[in-house]
């Protein structure tokens, strides 16, 4: 897991990728997948249902090899709303 500040480029990025990104939903960006992709999909969605006040969950980029999705959550200690994005490869926390 990393911690990278919203108003950094790399954060700035993230954050524009969520707000424009349209699909929560596998279907909606690909026809078929594999079973692979429907695994990580799903780990994602519990880990989604389990953030502290989770919301806007989407899929903010795709690709023949993987995808990546980032929701919003609270943090519990610092009441502070952060985007959590998920890649193939990193958890990233934006705050």
């Amino acid at each position: 897991m990393r911690h990278i500040n919203a108003q950094t480029q790399k954060g700035q990025n993230f954050i524009y990728e969520h707000r424009r990104a349209y699909a929560a939903e596998l279907r909606e960006v690909y026809g078929r997948w594999s079973n692979a992709k429907e695994k990580a999909y799903r780990e994602c969605r519990e880990w989604y249902f389990a953030s502290n006040q989770h919301s806007d969950f989407r899929i903010i980029s795709a690709n023949t090899y993987g995808f990546t999705v980032a929701w919003y959550f609270v943090d519990e200690t610092t009441g502070e709303r952060v985007l959590r994005v998920e890649t193939p490869a990193n958890t990233y926390f934006v705050s």
